[in-house]
C-alpha cells in the first residue's frame, strides 16, 4: 500500500483533506509516473465495439433476409401466428441500430484523443468531440467543426445522425397491398362439333316421294326425297324454348363456366355459335287504303261458301262480326316481294284488353329458311331461319294514334349458324363477353349428299338451304378463311344433319308446322302469320312469344344466345377452355427506397469503427473511448488548467477554450492535453 504525508494545511483546513491535485504537498513515497498500461481496465480491448459491429451486421442481414423472403408474397404465407411480420423487422431494426450506435459512439468518444494526438487544435474541439459521443445535437456540432478541417470522423457524426431515422424508415418498409394472383384453373364452354339428336334414313329406305325441279338448261329434273327417323336433342328445344321466353333476360342466357374467385379471363377463342341478324326494310312498304265490306255469314268452323271476307289481316270470323254488312275504310301495308301485309280498319284500336276478340292485328310475318327468298339475307348459306315482320308503334295499341296515321315499320331477322371469336371475362361473377369476330363461311363440298349425282345442282337451285333434308348429307361446314388476318385462319367446325334436321323441326311446330321451305322457291305458299289472333284460332305458340316480347330484334338475339349457351355448354366437359383465375389478395411488398439511408447508416457506421480502430492501433494509444476516469488523469497540464480555472472565474470558459489549441503532450511521463505556445486568452 502507497504511504503518503498529508499536505501543510493552513488554520482554515480543520477538517484535514488530502489532496491528489498539484497542490503543494509532498509524498513520502511517490509512486511512478502511470503509463498507459498502468491503466489496466482493458484499454487495448475493442471487443464490445466489435461484437456489436457484428451483431449490427448479422441483425441487417436477418432484416434483408426476412424482406427478400416475403417481398411479393401472399400475407397468407406468413404462417407465425399472434405475430405480424413487422414485429421480427422491428426486432432486427432495433438490434441493428442499437449495436451500431453502442460501437460508433465509442469510436466518436476515443477520437478526443486521437484528434489531439494528431493535431493541435482549439480545445472546444475537445467537448464537442465528447457530446458527440452523447448522441445527434453533439453530432450536429461536430459536423460544424469539421467545416474547419475536414476529416472522416464526419462519418461517425453522420451516423449518428442517420439513425434517429433508422427504425422509422424500417417500420415504413413494409406495405400491404391488394393484388391479382392468377392461377390456370378457370374453365367456359366452346364448341368446334356439334352432334346432337339422331337423324336416320327409315327402316323403308325406298324414297317416298320425287321433287320435280327445272334444271339449269330448263329440263325438267327430279330429286328424291327418303323417309327418315328423327330424334331431337331435349336441351335444343329448351333453349329454343327459353330463348323466346319474354320473361328472360341476358344474364339467363350466358354460357356456363367454372370461376371459383369470381374474376377471370380467358384468351381469345373460338366457338360454334347460332348469330342473329337483323334488317330494317321498311322502305319496301307499299301503303294501301280503301274501303271493305265482310259480306255473308259464318259458322263455328269459317265463313260460309259465298261470304266475302273483309281486306283486313285477322279475317276471322267472330272478330269480325260487328263490322258484317257494312263498309268501313281499312289501311293496309305490303312488302311486294314476299307478299307480307298487315292491314287493320282505320280508326281507334278495338281490343280493350288480349282477352278480346275483336279484328286488331299488332303484328304480321312470315317464316323463311330459304336465303333466296328474304330480301337481306340471300347470301348467308348457314342461315337457319329467317323472319319478315310488319309491326306498328304501340301509340295505335294505346289509344294514342288511330290506325290510318300510325308508324309502321318492317324487320327482317336471320337465325344463323356461325363462328364466333370471343373475348371472356368474368368480374364479381358475372360474366362478360365480346364478341371480336364472326364468320359463316361455307365452303363447297360440304353438306352433300354422296348418293345423289345432281344434289349439287339441286343445292344450288334451293339456294344452299339446310332444309334441304331430302337424303342423307355430310356435315355442314364453317371455316376461317386462309386469307383472313386472325390467328384462327384456316380452322373448320362441323354440324351434322341430325342438328339442322332437329332444330328445323322443333321451330316448325312451334309455328304450327307452318311451311317455311316451298318445293318451287316460291312465296304463295308460305303463309302470313299473325298475332294476337290467327284468323278464328289463337296465334302459334311461338308468335305469341314474339308477339309478347314487343321486340322482333332482342327476340332474335335472345334466341340466338340461348342456343349459343346450349352448343357451348354441351362440350363444357368434353373440351372446356382454360382460363385464368385472377384472385384477389393480400400481397407483402417493400418499399426499397425507404432503405436507402439505413443502409447508408450501417455502412457508413462500418467504415468509421473500423478506421477508428486501425488509427487508435497506428498512433498507439489506449482505447480510452467513453471511460469516464480516463480525463481526471490525462487531462490539462498545470498551465492549461490555471489558464482554464481563471476564464472559469471571469465566466469565459467556452470562450477561451475557442480560442486555446492544445495537443497532447508528455508531462511527467503521462499524456495531457496542453499548449506548445502559450495563448492569452
Amino acid at each position: 500500500m502507497n504511504n503518503y504525508q498529508r499536505c501543510n494545511q493552513s488554520s482554515d483546513d480543520a477538517q484535514g483533506d488530502v489532496s491528489f491535485g498539484h497542490g503543494s504537498c509532498f509524498h513520502e513515497q511517490s509512486p511512478p509516473p502511470p503509463t498507459y498500461s498502468s491503466l489496466n481496465t482493458s484499454e487495448d480491448s475493442w471487443l464490445l465495439e466489435i461484437s456489436s459491429l457484428l451483431c449490427s451486421i448479422v441483425s441487417f442481414a436477418g432484416l434483408l433476409g426476412l424482406l427478400i423472403r416475403f417481398n411479393d408474397k401472399p400475407l397468407s404465407e406468413w404462417k407465425v401466428s399472434g405475430i405480424s411480420i413487422n414485429t421480427p423487422i422491428a426486432v432486427f431494426a432495433s438490434i441493428s441500430r442499437a449495436s451500431l450506435a453502442l460501437a460508433v459512439s465509442a469510436c466518436i468518444a476515443q477520437f478526443k484523443w486521437n484528434w489531439f494526438s494528431k493535431y493541435e487544435e482549439p480545445l472546444i474541439d475537445f467537448d464537442r468531440l465528447d457530446a458527440a459521443s452523447r448522441g445527434p445535437w453533439g453530432s450536429v456540432r461536430l459536423m460544424r467543426t469539421m467545416v474547419r478541417r475536414p476529416h472522416w470522423i464526419t462519418l461517425g457524426a453522420l451516423t449518428t445522425i442517420i439513425l434517429i431515422g433508422f427504425e422509422p424508415l424500417v417500420q415504413a418498409l413494409i406495405r400491404f397491398e391488394d393484388d391479382a394472383t392468377v392461377s390456370e384453373d378457370a374453365t367456359i364452354g366452346r364448341c368446334s362439333y356439334l352432334d346432337a339428336g339422331s337423324y336416320v334414313e327409315s327402316s323403308t329406305k325406298n324414297a317416298a316421294t320425287n321433287i320435280r325441279y327445272t334444271g339449269k338448261n330448263g329440263e325438267n329434273m327430279t330429286f328424291p326425297q327418303y323417309n327418315f327417323d328423327l330424334r331431337v336433342d331435349f336441351g335444343m328445344t329448351a333453349a329454343i324454348w327459353n330463348g323466346l321466353s319474354d320473361l328472360v333476360r341476358a344474364p339467363n342466357l350466358s354460357p356456363s363456366f367454372l370461376c371459383t374467385s369470381g374474376n377471370c379471363t380467358w384468351d381469345e377463342f373460338t366457338s360454334l355459335a347460332v348469330c342473329s341478324k337483323c334488317a330494317n326494310i321498311t322502305h319496301h312498304l307499299v301503303k294501301k287504303t280503301g274501303s271493305t265490306m265482310a259480306e255473308g255469314s259464318g259458322t263455328d268452323s269459317g265463313w260460309s261458301a259465298d261470304a266475302k271476307m273483309p281486306e283486313v289481316s285477322n279475317q276471322g270470323v267472330w272478330a269480325n262480326l260487328g263490322f258484317l254488312e257494312q263498309k268501313h275504310n281499312f289501311t293496309k301495308y305490303t312488302i311486294p316481294q314476299s307478299g307480307l301485309n298487315l292491314s287493320n280498319y282505320d280508326g281507334v284500336a278495338h281490343c280493350s284488353s288480349s282477352n278480346d276478340n275483336c279484328p286488331d292485328t299488332y303484328m304480321s310475318a312470315k317464316v323463311i329458311s330459304n336465303p333466296g327468298l328474304t330480301i337481306s339475307f340471300r347470301n348467308l348459306h348457314t342461315m337457319i331461319l329467317a323472319m319478315q315482320v310488319i309491326q306498328p308503334s304501340n301509340s295505335w295499341q294505346k289509344n294514342e294514334t288511330v290506325w290510318e296515321d300510325t308508324v309502321v315499320e318492317a324487320q327482317e331477322c336471320s337465325l344463323s349458324f356461325c363462328v364466333n371469336a370471343y373475348q371472356s371475362k368474368v368480374e364479381q361473377g358475372t360474366l362478360q363477353e365480346k364478341v371480336v369476330s364472326s364468320w359463316t363461311s361455307r365452303p363447297p363440298n360440304c353438306y352433300e349428299s354422296q348418293r345423289i349425282f345432281n344434289d349439287t345442282e339441286f343445292t344450288e337451285y334451293k339456294n344452299y338451304t339446310l332444309n334441304n333434308l331430302n337424303v342423307p348429307r355430310t356435315d355442314l361446314q364453317i371455316h376461317i378463311p386462309q386469307k383472313n388476318s386472325s390467328k384462327f385462319a384456316g380452322r373448320k367446325y362441323n354440324i351434322t344433319e341430325s342438328v339442322i334436321a332437329g332444330m328445323l323441326d322443333v321451330f316448325s311446330q312451334g309455328f304450327d308446322n307452318v311451311t317455311m321451305e316451298t318445293d318451287d322457291s316460291a312465296y304463295e305458299d308460305i303463309p302470313v302469320l299473325i298475332y294476337p289472333s290467327n284468323g278464328w284460332n289463337d296465334p302459334s305458340r311461338f308468335m305469341l312469344g314474339i308477339g309478347n316480347a314487343h321486340d322482333i330484334i332482342g327476340t332474335f338475339d335472345n334466341l340466338a344466345s340461348s342456343l349459343s349457351k346450349w352448343m357451348r355448354d354441351r362440350q363444357l366437359d368434353d373440351t372446356p377452355i382454360k382460363g385464368h383465375i385472377l384472385q384477389t389478395m393480400v400481397v407483402m411488398r417493400v418499399n426499397w427506397a425507404y432503405l436507402t439511408l439505413p443502409v447508408f447508416a450501417l455502412v457508413t457506421g462500418v467504415a468509421f469503427v473500423i478506421l477508428s480502430i486501425w488509427e487508435t492501433k497506428r498512433l498507439k494509444l489506449p482505447a480510452w473511448k467513453t471511460d469516464a476516469l480516463v480525463p481526471l488523469v490525462h487531462g490539462s497540464d498545470r498551465e492549461l488548467s490555471e489558464k482554464l480555472e481563471a476564464a472559469a472565474e471571469e465566466n469565459r470558459l467556452h470562450d477561451v477554450a475557442t480560442k486555446v489549441r492544445v495537443s497532447m503532450q508528455d508531462v511527467d511521463g503521462l499524456k495531457r492535453l496542453g499548449t506548445s505556445n502559450g495563448v492569452d486568452a
